[in-house]
């Protein structure tokens, strides 16, 4: 989250005072693979963060019900 919004303020620096990326810095952003990144890196820190809200008591209190179905 931290890192999503450095890059958000970076790309918000860049934007407002009309500074050039130069060539390298844009042929790196072409390189990225837009799926790739999303389904190896950001997904499991999604999939992380959720998993830590996880109330376990209320988890064992439904546990009938979770392994029933």
């Amino acid at each position: 989250m931290a890192l999503a919004f450095g890059m958000s303020l970076g790309i918000d620096f860049f934007g407002r005072f009309e500074l050039k990326l130069n060539g390298d810095v844009l042929a790196f952003i072409r390189t990225i693979h837009f799926n790739q990144a999303l389904m190896m890196w950001m997904l499991s820190f999604l999939l992380f963060a959720g998993a830590l809200t996880v109330n376990l008591a209320e988890f064992c209190h439904h546990r009938s019900r979770i392994i029933a179905q």
